[in-house]
């Protein structure tokens, strides 16, 4: 039988004012602990905008996930600490601060940094991203649609708590689908995984 996908919905992050915001100890990315390279990343960045960021944290996490943004002169901006239970992705719009290079770290319950990413922040350009949208129509549906305005080709895959249960190949254009699963307990026990062919994945539940 077919199963279904979560949906993790993506929430904005609000910059933290600078005048209240506490400071750490100086680092640049070459001075991080980073974890080992490894073929696949637990935590990956991807732009979704010129000034907007989708982090996709592609483990269970053990523990709380922290989010730390600095400016140039590595002083903290922001923070974010993040608990969650499975697969999630977290969009984070940057279009308040000022346009410049910011980095952008991510470290585990166990304070190791999985992720020390510089960002460029430059004035707004024309360029469109792709925009998944997953919408909850009763309790075995989804509809999930897809703007592709870059033209790439990429793979829709649904994943139960055991593995892979569906795949399909999204092609260019616009895109929009309903989907049936049965027997399954619940959808939020589901995820959805959208990768083009330049490996940029995004993860998203039905919850």
């Amino acid at each position: 039988m077919k199963k279904v996908l979560m949906i993790c919905v993506l929430v904005g992050a609000t910059i933290i004012n600078s005048s209240a915001i506490q400071f750490e100890t100086p680092k640049t990315a070459f001075e991080a602990n980073i974890s080992p390279p490894s073929d696949e990343p637990v935590a990956k960045l991807e732009k979704v905008g010129n000034q907007s960021y989708q982090l996709n944290y592609m483990e269970i996490p053990e523990g709380k996930v922290t989010v730390i943004i600095r400016d140039n002169s590595s002083r903290v901006i922001y923070r974010d600490v993040i608990f969650a239970e499975k697969f999630f992705s977290k969009s984070y719009d940057l279009s308040h601060l000022e346009l410049g290079t910011y980095l952008f770290e991510v470290t585990d319950a166990q304070s190791v940094k999985l992720m020390a990413e510089e960002l460029h922040l430059t004035p707004k350009d024309q360029s469109a991203a792709h925009i998944v949208n997953v919408e909850l129509l009763d309790t075995d549906r989804l509809a999930i649609s897809m703007a592709n305005a870059d033209g790439l080709v990429r793979t829709l895959k649904i994943f139960d708590e055991v593995g892979l249960i569906y795949e399909e190949a999204v092609p260019t254009g616009d895109f929009a689908k309903k989907y049936r699963f049965e027997n399954v307990e619940s959808l939020s026990k589901l995820s959805i995984q959208v990768m083009d062919r330049n490996g940029y994945i995004q993860y998203l539940s039905a919850l």
